[in-house]
């Protein structure tokens, strides 16, 4: 998916629930007749996360949300790429979380995501500056994660002597 054909999508983060509708096998009166009732699937154990929150989603939290679905063959940057792009679909001033999820988007190396958080954001009437805030905010956060991180394996080391 790309900015270009993104509009087309709407909100949709994959073509699962596309090939479902458009199915002929799906269609028609007689399909509950022609798939037994084994091969219907229980309803998720979880609910799914939003859009937003897909956007913003880390990778061990995705792993767990896509186990055991057919999302799994989708890469965490990917799914971000898309719901970034699904957030641009939307209209309206974005919200705080929405914001926080492009800023977020921002800052990813994958051009995909990064693009598509900039594609998503300046449809919705935002730019780089406009996010400044929250690029800084988040930035912060993943300045005094690291920092915590190397003051622990410091400590570790310390243990070990």
């Amino acid at each position: 998916m790309s900015p270009r054909t993104s509009p087309y999508f709407g909100e949709r983060l994959a073509g699962c629930d596309v090939c479902q509708e458009v199915c002929p096998y799906n269609a028609g009166l007689g399909r509950n007749a022609r798939i037994p009732a084994v091969a219907w699937l229980p309803p998720a154990p979880r609910p799914a996360p939003s859009v937003t929150a897909m956007a913003a989603l880390g990778g061990a939290q995705y792993r767990g949300f896509v186990r055991h679905t057919a999302l799994r063959r989708i890469p965490h940057r990917l799914m971000r790429r898309n719901a970034l792009l699904a957030l641009g679909n939307r209209t309206g001033a974005p919200d705080p979380d929405e914001r926080h999820a492009f800023a977020a988007g921002l800052l990813e190396p994958d051009s995909r995501v990064h693009d598509a958080a900039l594609w998503a954001a300046t449809r919705r009437g935002l730019d780089e500056q406009a996010l400044a805030p929250e690029l800084a905010e988040i930035r912060r956060q993943r300045e005094e994660a690291a920092a915590a991180a190397l003051a622990a394996a410091e400590a570790r080391e310390q243990d070990d002597d």
